[in-house]
């Protein structure tokens, strides 16, 4: 073996003196004739391989008979072994000038470039590594990613043989000599950001704290398309990569777009496989320090917008969306450099940056920098559109589906449903049309214009819609499913919105289950269902069941999701309602101290609107607890907080100054509480006008005032005008109207008004048994049929006092009825202002009422 290299390594030699030195004609006579002692040397077991030939592939392409062949080629002292496994995939060291190639031309692209001789000793390892590229990508498309990244690593173990031939004393001999007689003059790919920081320092930036915090960021899976994956592909290479002669130092380089596509289609393997988007992140980074200054040609082009697409995306997958937004404008500008403003790849870019401004809403705390981003994301969407129904081709629809998709989703988070649906009926029909009703992102318009139906209270078509996205989600995915769980407990919604509440409540259990199966117990999602099972709950007045749900979902949302998010608030709120709803005010304090102390983590000493809503919770509770001092010191640090804040003449304002004066009313300061009311009055009449309903409840709020004073006439007065603007702004039926009914009767008894008073019972009863603002319900609700008892008692005081006994049995047997179906002591029963304790009458359940 030694032999057989000292028998090339002295005919090389001699082919390279008799090609280098001499005249014209003894280049071609001596060179031609050493170069052909050269070629005999390599005739193994019969085969001649003929590595001089130019344009001559070789016959037979065994990777390991030609790399074998290669071996005896590359002397051990310039052939440095590439490492079989590159696990952080590092950029080789490359010459000093790649990465800013100025001085630099490829081979085949520059037309002023001549050349007498390519090296085929370059050519023969070119070819191996173009077509171990090619292989991997077809291993790619097979799905085979392990085989396919085993065969890139072998890829670049031959790029990297050429780098090491390049440095080579002995064969830089060997390469052609180019004569340039002019370059082009270079041009940067990128230009500088806004900031003059360049993209390598972006893409290698550690991210800002708002954006850290991202662990708990939810994308949008790649599941369904939002039209982020548009080069999904592998990149090919082909001969005129491989070559680029240093003008300077006439020396030959490996193109860096060579290093470059290996690198991005390494990262394309890691990308697919999707378990370590890390590795994938990695190997575009590189991609893109290699290319980041080259010369410009359209293989740098190809690369760089494919580099930049999958850094942009994979930016957006981490949650870092400021910086996504970043890579993607340079995305944008770079098409629109390259292809002009009316290209496919335009749209796409901002189809990708109209998502990623989508999204970001989800991170802003300011609703101004919110509404901001939907509409620089409509704005991108509306481009994207309008450059593809202008190229007018039956190519593009799928891609005009998708930014339909994303243009219905901006219009859903604005409340805009009919808007949401005109983008999603045509998505839906293109889809159907050109992905086949069994695809997935036709499921997926299905579930969103389900939504937007379910949002306009069109039952049947939303119930329709969802059923047609969990078939093709079981088709897809089977039953233990995230996005089958999802579904399932939309379709629960409206089965309870229909009154089914046995279906409705077998369909929430269904969809905790399925989701349990795919997300395990301690997942946001499963917070998300317990909470909706615990509203279903709520609804159905079992507060207990409810409270558990409540109370399984806050655990789970307390150990995965960060201390203050807005998914523990709410179910804190909902937990502190109950409580209070139970009457359980010792919890209920507990519950929004705990809130109170997460919202002054988060704000500090700051003033939010939050914490001065939490203030004054507490502040209602307090005073149910029996302390009013406490009660009135979280009332007052809210109504300051709020002043602060929302000025003095805010409609928040007036509640905290309504609820002030109800405690000092209550504690007998009734001049204190007067002055409030007078400010609130003139608040909310400002604000909304005589004939609304805030300006009516703090009317009625007066007249209450005034009845703790004894003062009939003038409660009656107020009572009454409440009523007009009630009956006016809400309707004849409803429970406003039936609760300022009964304090009407309650004054008008205190005044001796008994007929007065009587009338206003009466119809008081009638509104509650069928209010308007509830509809088909058998029965009234607990909390109702409370009111209903307790109205039936006063009914009965005033038979009472008139003397008809019989009257008043039937009114007070019925009271108690009510209050047994309400779950509460029928000692609720009194007698003109005496507990009755012996008049339990039992009657059946249904028997008739009063």
């Amino acid at each position: 073996m030694s032999n057989s290299k000292t028998n090339i390594a002295a005919a090389t030699t001699e082919a390279v003196i008799s090609w280098r030195d001499g005249s014209n004609e003894r280049k071609n006579t001596d060179a031609n004739g050493s170069l052909s002692s050269l070629t005999r040397l390599f005739v193994k077991d019969g085969k001649k391989r003929n590595v001089l030939e130019k344009d001559n592939h070789v016959e037979d392409k065994s990777d390991e008979t030609i790399e074998a062949s290669l071996e005896v080629l590359i002397d051990d002292s310039s052939s440095v072994e590439a490492t079989s496994c590159r696990d952080d995939l590092s950029t080789s060291t490359p010459p000093t000038n790649v990465g800013n190639c100025g001085n630099t031309a490829w081979l085949g692209e520059s037309p002023s470039s001549t050349y007498s001789l390519k090296p085929e000793l370059w050519d023969t390892i070119a070819t191996i590594c173009i077509e171990l590229n090619e292989k991997a990508n077809n291993l790619y498309v097979a799905g085979q990613y392990e085989s396919a990244l085993e065969t890139l690593h072998r890829a670049e173990r031959q790029r990297q043989k050429l780098v090491d031939l390049a440095h080579s004393d002995r064969y830089a001999q060997m390469y052609c000599q180019i004569d340039h007689n002019s370059l082009s003059e270079d041009r940067l790919i990128l230009s500088p950001l806004e900031d003059h920081v360049s993209m390598l320092v972006l893409v290698n930036t550690p991210n800002d704290a708002a954006e850290d915090d991202n662990s708990h960021y939810i994308y949008q899976r790649s599941d369904f398309d939002e039209g982020m994956h548009f080069f999904e592909g592998m990149h090919l290479l082909n001969m005129d990569l491989f070559s680029v002669a240093d003008t300077q130092s006439d020396s030959f380089q490996v193109c860096p777009v060579v290093e470059a596509t290996i690198t991005y289609n390494i990262g394309q393997v890691f990308h697919r496989i999707g378990n370590d988007m890390g590795r994938a992140y990695k190997c575009y980074t590189d991609a893109l320090c290699v290319v980041q200054h080259a010369s410009a040609s359209s293989s740098v082009d190809d690369i760089l917008i494919s580099i930049l697409n999958n850094l942009g995306y994979l930016t957006y997958h981490r949650g870092h969306l400021n910086q996504a937004k970043e890579i993607y404008s340079q995305l944008y500008h770079h098409v629109t450099k390259i292809h002009g403003p009316q290209h496919s790849y335009v749209a796409s870019a901002l189809n990708c940056l109209g998502v990623v401004h989508y999204h970001s809403k989800e991170k802003l705390d300011n609703a101004t920098d919110a509404e901001s981003s939907f509409v620089t994301a409509m704005k991108c969407f509306k481009e994207a559109l309008a450059i593809l129904e202008n190229l007018d081709s039956e190519t593009n629809d799928a891609d005009r589906a998708t930014v339909m998709n994303n243009c219905g989703r901006i219009h859903v988070q604005n409340n805009e449903f009919d808007k949401s649906l005109s983008y999603y009926e045509d998505a839906l029909r293109i889809r159907r049309d050109c992905l086949g009703m069994n695809s997935l992102d036709y499921a997926a318009t299905c579930f969103n214009a389900g939504q937007s139906y379910h949002q306009k209270r069109d039952l049947d078509r939303a119930q329709y819609l969802y059923k047609e996205f969990l078939r093709v989600a079981l088709l897809k995915f089977g039953r233990n499913h995230r996005d089958v769980a999802v579904v399932l407990s939309g379709m629960a919604q409206i089965a309870q919105e229909k009154h089914l509440y046995d279906e409705a409540e077998q369909l929430y259990e269904e969809s905790l289950s399925a989701g349990r199966e795919a997300l395990g117990d301690d997942h946001t999602e499963i917070a998300m269902l317990l909470n909706r099972l615990g509203n279903f709950h709520f609804e159905r007045e079992r507060l207990g069941d409810a409270l558990s749900c409540y109370r399984r979902g806050l655990a789970i949302e307390k150990k995965v999701l960060p201390f203050s998010h807005p998914n523990i608030l709410v179910t804190l709120s909902n937990i502190g309602e109950i409580c209070r709803q139970m009457q359980n005010w010792d919890e209920a304090a507990e519950i929004y101290v705990e809130y109170i102390g997460i919202l002054r983590r988060k704000h500090g000493i700051n003033d939010h609107v939050d914490t001065s809503n939490v203030l004054q919770t507490l502040g209602l509770i307090e005073y149910q607890r029996g302390n009013s001092p406490l009660a009135l010191e979280y009332l007052e640090d809210s109504l300051s907080m709020r002043r602060r804040l929302l000025g003095n003449d805010h409609v928040d304002v007036s509640t905290t100054l309504l609820n002030i004066a109800d405690i000092l009313s209550r504690r007998r300061n009734f001049t204190a509480a007067s002055e409030l009311l007078s400010e609130a009055l003139k608040i909310r009449e400002s604000a909304c006008g005589r004939n609304s309903r805030e300006v009516a409840f703090v009317i009625y709020n007066i007249g209450l005032n005034h009845s703790y004073q004894s003062r009939h006439e003038a409660a009656i007065l107020n009572y009454s005008e409440t009523l007009r603007i009630e009956k006016a702004v809400l309707g004849e039926r409803h429970r406003d109207v039936a609760m300022t009914l009964f304090k009407l009767g309650e004054a008008h008894k205190a005044a001796s008004n008994l007929d007065a008073a009587l009338k206003s019972f009466l119809e008081s009863v009638s509104i509650l048994r069928s209010p308007s603002d509830v509809t088909e319900r058998a029965m009234p609700s607990r909390s109702d049929q409370a009111s209903i008892a307790r109205t039936l008692n006063e009914i009965g005081n005033i038979h009472r006092s008139r003397g008809d006994i019989a009257s008043m049995m039937e009114a007070l047997n019925e009271a108690s009825r009510l209050y047994r179906q309400a779950g509460l002591n029928t000692n609720n029963v009194v007698l003109n202002d005496e507990q009755i304790c012996v008049m339990d009458f039992s009657l059946p359940t249904g028997a008739p009422a009063a």
